[in-house]
């Protein structure tokens, strides 16, 4: 009897900690993946954010003398975009753009399922919040690093800055080719 007892008590014993066991162990798993592949960057640094810009030497009565840049970028405000540009980049890239925190889940999984599809044609999933956060914190290569990091990024972005921040950031960071007459256009 007394083998039966010490088989007993293993058993229990075995029950008991091999949960335990396997918890530590997924969440060593579970540890590691965040260590090696969420990097959320600092973005409070997009309340300071000025992007290159061109530097132009002005002359005393105001003309400009010459202009130097890597990016012939200028910066606009709110108020200098056109209310039809702002909806076009809205409509464009992200419909559901005030209905969302940051990520539309919906759009991402459509997306997903979608380029599971054999012979599918390759969606974009990412919101217009997300393409910014790329564009500003990420790099653009699409890595399983920055797959898991853009949705983090794009809540982290969302939530300091208002729906009316994210159109303004994002004229001024994308390239708006001018056409003929030097006016910008999408």
């Amino acid at each position: 009897m007394p083998h039966n007892r010490r088989v007993r008590t293993a058993r229990r014993a075995a029950v008991l900690i091999l949960p335990v066991v396997l918890v530590a162990l997924l969440g060593s798993v579970a540890g590691s993946f965040a260590t090696n592949f969420v990097r959320v960057p600092r973005v409070s640094a997009l309340a300071t954010y000025r992007p290159d810009i061109i530097t132009q030497i002005v002359a005393r009565d105001g003309s400009t003398i010459a202009r130097y840049a890597i990016e012939r970028r200028i910066l606009v405000s709110r108020a200098q975009i056109p209310a039809v540009v702002r909806n076009a980049i809205i409509a464009t890239e992200d419909k559901n753009f005030f209905r969302h925190g940051g990520v539309d889940v919906r759009r991402t999984f459509s997306a997903l399922v979608a380029n599971l599809q054999p012979g599918g044609y390759a969606q974009g999933g990412s919101t217009l919040t997300q393409q910014l956060a790329r564009a500003l914190f990420l790099s653009p290569p699409k890595t399983l690093s920055r797959k898991v990091n853009d949705p983090l990024v794009a809540f982290e972005t969302a939530r300091p800055h208002s729906k009316t921040q994210t159109p303004t950031n994002t004229a001024n960071q994308i390239h708006l080719a001018p056409d003929k007459d030097g006016d910008a256009g999408l």
